[in-house]
């Protein structure tokens, strides 16, 4: 015989409720602290004991409840934040569903005191009592205390975790709200002992200190300030840059109308905002508040309210998206707004051995020779730099720039005519001093060094002047108050990514037909990838067929890249899309492939390269969005102040 149906008694329908809303001490814990945020209290007293197991106290300084409305509270469905459809529709409280505290009454020992400013005394109810009204003394405020968490409830309260594991998941849900209400102060207390203190931050300074308190000064460090509005949208807080990554999610903060809340949408936009700059397996930092509409958000989705529903996804998703990534744009070293000053050549592809340049190759007769032209350009340079501040012209990015032959620019241009100036504007600034060394026909360029002094226009130039390449892979750079380290395959791949990516978005990706087609085997697995993404390839400046069943022929490539490494740039494409398969969006691949492209193209580890391409490699990454990473979010420069240098000498100890 089948069971019947039957209304659930209301003890029984309000634990099936607590189920939902009470996992553990910190989720009553985030029900009182909002009741309390909801009465407009400023000050919150929180005790504790046992990790919130055997007693949880919080005691407020704010409105109150009326002492007829106090046995309703531990009701089910009875709030005073919503009265109609309308208000539902519109949520602007912490708390709107009436089912907490009759909730938390149905698994727990709940007692409530509390006073208005109308009232001449305290009233207090207590569900061990039948909620019986009873006289109280208690300031201005409400105080409830929540004691023997799960007492009736056996089975729920053995799941409990160790004492310390559950007072640091409560300790980390009041991090979220003070990094949100600035206004609050908030002192803790944990059996019997002041553990914790959040003082009032009502000036920037304070409300800097409390992140700094919450998330280690380090953020603060690595802090990128962020102020938008658009139409009904408003986003501000703080992400953090790139370098300052972590292996874990765990300082992600998002604020929604003032509700701390998880959204896929919202984790999706900020996850590609990131995409170019974080490397894999790490996860970015952030303390964000967005505010919108409360009839254009619906919080009304989770038990717990944690996840909201945004009406306009699309609109939000793309406004985050873009105001974050834009705020990681500018993720390079900062030129002064005035003197900005760049070498004419405004793209970076090496090819030293098609263009003349100045070098011990040359075949000096002697060193003194060779010293008196290193003087000679030397002196030049300085009138060429002294020339440039004067005017103080305005410089454009190359990411303004029109010209498609950019990115080949100097493999174009071979005469020596082409070269002077570049070659000048590249050299370090210096002062007339020589390396006085012996010159041998066969040392390169990057070998001997001038022991260049920066002159004080150097400051104008935040990554400073080429001394040296270190170990084929490392520029050696001085600056006015230090030394740089660049990783030049690095700097070099993100500083031609983004050339192709602006190309990309011009629509400018035009192809170069080749003299000899390239012919090279592949397999068929590889061949049928190639051939069903032949549209996006083409729209990249690739064209090929298939001969036979195991061969490609490659006619034409596109502009900015070179004849070298084709096959195994078209080999390493055709893999990743056979990898990633077809559930990316078109932007995904095309990003994709620019990335790898850009892999190729860059100069590579023990490549040779001269000071004025060092230089010219440097100019470019201060004027390159999000140079501070390469595409796979590794690094590319680190500094090292004077002061650095200093305490790891011990000098002046």
């Amino acid at each position: 015989m089948s069971r019947r149906i039957k209304v659930l008694s209301t003890e029984l329908a309000n634990q099936i409720a607590a189920g939902e809303v009470v996992e553990r001490p910190s989720s009553i814990v985030k029900e009182l602290f909002e009741n309390a945020l909801d009465a407009g209290a400023t000050e919150i007293i929180l005790e504790l004991e046992h990790g919130g197991k055997e007693k949880i106290l919080i005691r407020d300084n704010g409105s109150g409840i009326e002492k007829d409305d106090l046995p309703l509270t531990l009701m089910p469905h009875a709030t005073s934040k919503i009265y109609s459809l309308a208000e539902l529709e519109a949520i602007n409280s912490m708390g709107f569903r009436g089912e907490a505290l009759a909730s938390i009454g149905s698994i727990a020992k709940v007692k409530i005191t509390s006073k208005t400013a109308q009232d001449e005394h305290a009233w207090c109810v207590d569900n061990q009592l039948d909620n019986e009204l009873i006289p109280a003394s208690h300031p201005i405020g409400t105080t409830i205390e929540v004691a023997e968490v799960f007492y009736n409830t056996p089975a729920r309260r053995k799941f409990l975790k160790a004492e310390r594991t559950e007072y640091v998941h409560i300790d980390e849900l009041l991090k979220k709200f003070m990094l949100c209400h600035f206004n609050v102060a908030l002192t803790v207390w944990h059996n019997g002992k002041e553990v914790k203190s959040y003082p009032m931050a009502d000036t920037p300074q304070k409300q800097q200190q409390r992140i700094a308190d919450i998330c280690g000064d380090e953020f603060i460090d690595n802090a990128l300030l962020i102020q938008a509005e658009a139409m009904d949208f408003q986003l501000y807080g703080w992400v953090a840059k790139p370098q300052f990554s972590k292996s874990r999610a765990d300082l992600q903060y998002f604020y929604v109308n003032g509700r701390i809340i998880k959204d896929k949408l919202i984790a999706h936009a900020i996850k590609q905002a990131y995409k170019d700059v974080l490397h894999h397996q790490r996860y970015p930092a952030f303390i964000l508040f967005f505010n919108i509409d409360p009839h254009a958000v619906d919080v009304n989705v989770h038990p717990t309210k944690h996840e909201v529903r945004f009406r306009e996804s699309r609109l939000v998703h793309d406004f985050l998206f873009a105001k974050i990534h834009h705020a990681l744009a500018d993720t390079k070293p900062q030129l002064p707004e005035l003197s900005e000053t760049e070498n004419d050549v405004d793209s970076l592809t090496f090819s030293i051995a098609d263009k003349p340049s100045a070098s011990p190759n040359q075949n000096w007769r002697d060193k003194t020779q060779y010293a008196d032209h290193l003087r000679s350009n030397h002196r030049n340079n300085m009138a060429l730099y002294e020339q440039l501040i004067n005017q103080k012209e305005e410089i454009q990015s190359f990411e303004n720039t029109n010209d498609i032959e950019a990115l080949h620019k100097i493999e174009l241009q071979t005469p020596q005519d082409k070269w002077q100036d570049a070659t000048q504007l590249a050299m370090p600034l210096v002062i007339d001093e020589v390396l006085e060394a012996t010159v041998d026909q066969n040392v390169t360029m990057t070998e001997i060094t001038p022991k260049a002094t920066p002159v004080k226009e150097a400051k104008k130039y935040p990554l400073g002047f080429a001394l040296a390449q270190v170990h084929g892979i490392f520029i050696l750079s001085q600056t006015e108050d230090g030394l740089i380290i660049v990783d030049m395959h690095a700097a070099h791949e993100r500083v031609l990514y983004e050339k192709v990516k602006a190309l990309w978005a011009r629509h400018e990706s035009v192809s170069q037909v080749l003299l000899l087609p390239l012919t090279f085997e592949i397999s068929p697995v590889l061949l049928d990838v190639l051939d069903a993404h032949e549209e996006l390839l083409n729209k990249l400046g690739f064209e090929y067929s298939a001969l036979g069943e195991k061969t490609l022929v490659i006619r034409a490539i596109p502009v900015y890249l070179k004849n070298n490494h084709i096959e195994s740039l078209v080999m390493e494409i055709a893999n990743s899309l056979k990898v990633s398969g077809k559930a990316k969006p078109m932007d995904d691949y095309i990003h994709a492939i620019l990335a790898t492209i850009s892999c190729h193209k860059a100069v590579r580890a023990h490549d040779q390269i001269t000071i004025e391409e060092m230089n010219q490699l440097l100019r470019d990454m201060e004027h390159t969005a999000r140079a501070d990473q390469c595409n796979h979010g590794r690094p590319t420069w680190v500094k090292m102040t004077v002061n650095d240098l200093d305490k790891l000498f011990m000098r002046g100890k």
